[in-house]
């Protein structure tokens, strides 16, 4: 089963928290060197944060096209990496309500948050479209299962043989009194077969 919205919203994802990484890294080299706990800390912090939904946007990538059970055991991970998203677009709205922000670093930031959330609204709706799916499914299953079944059975296929050996003994007896000619009996015994065919 295909799930584009989940492709497409992993994608979006995977590449803003990339972009992300690299730029709470490079921070949290800065705060290194400056040596202030504090900051090195949240630096730290931050980074493990945008690595870890990272990394669990890009195991739900593998989702879109994962058959129903396949999808239900990554539906954790696609949560995960959902919150854990928008933790990251908390943080960089934070960022941006920092002191001496370049014009650059707001559109970067607009830009990183845009995929984020994009990439979250498109695993979310593929979300709970699968909820709806699943409820669908139990509802065909059910319905199939009380339905008849398509295949005749052995007792049908058993029933259909004698009432077939019924029918040829009785057009047997009519052609041996001379009731039936050999075309009128060999038109009936075709209709007979191919009638008998038709059930099996």
């Amino acid at each position: 089963m295909k799930r584009p919205l989940t492709l497409t919203g992993a994608i979006l994802a995977t590449v803003g928290q990339g972009i992300y990484g690299i730029l709470a890294l490079l921070a949290f080299i800065t705060y290194c060197e400056f040596g202030v706990l504090t900051y090195i800390i949240v630096a730290l912090l931050i980074t493990l944060v945008v690595l870890t939904a990272l990394v669990m946007n890009i195991v739900s990538i593998g989702a879109w096209n994962k058959d129903k059970d396949g999808y239900k055991k990554l539906k954790g991970i696609i949560i995960t990496a959902v919150v854990l998203n928008f933790v990251v677009v908390l943080n960089q709205l934070l960022d941006l309500f920092a002191a001496g922000v370049s014009v650059g670093i707001v559109v970067l930031y607009f830009l990183l948050i845009g995929l984020n959330v994009a990439g979250n609204v498109l695993m979310l709706v593929d979300l709970s479209k699968e909820g709806k799916r699943w409820g669908e499914d139990v509802t065909v299953a059910t319905t199939t299962a009380n339905a008849p079944s398509a295949a005749p059975k052995l007792e049908d296929k058993l029933q259909a043989a004698d009432v077939f050996s019924q029918k040829l003994a009785k057009i047997d007896a009519l052609k041996e009194k001379g009731i039936l000619s050999e075309e009128e009996y060999s038109e009936i015994k075709k209709s007979y077969v191919k009638e008998y065919l038709e059930k099996q």
